[in-house]
């Protein structure tokens, strides 16, 4: 059908208050992660749904992170103040500061 492959779907809340600085997908593609400054924040969306699946706040700007499992239940940070962030499905997990 020509109408449904022209069509175009919108992820809902995918902006941030200054920038975005950058994304990635989960290994299974069903999860977009985003960081994003001032405040330091990541935010998970499910791409089935079109929707955020949830939001944290973060101390310190993420240089880098990496999505550890299939979906989004793990994910470790790296932050602009020297430390790493380790994030489960529940929450922060373990932290620590690199010399």
């Amino acid at each position: 059908d020509p109408e449904y492959s022209r069509r175009v779907e919108l992820v809902q809340d995918l902006g941030f208050p200054a920038a975005c600085q950058r994304l990635k997908l989960s290994p299974d593609g069903e999860f977009l992660f985003a960081t994003g400054t001032h405040p330091p924040r990541v935010r998970v969306f499910e791409l089935g749904q079109l929707g955020m699946k949830f939001e944290r706040h973060l101390d310190a700007e993420v240089v880098d992170f990496q999505v550890l499992s299939e979906d989004y239940s793990k994910v470790a940070l790296l932050l602009a103040d020297r430390s790493v962030c380790l994030h489960a499905k529940y929450g922060a997990h373990y932290r620590t500061r690199i010399p």
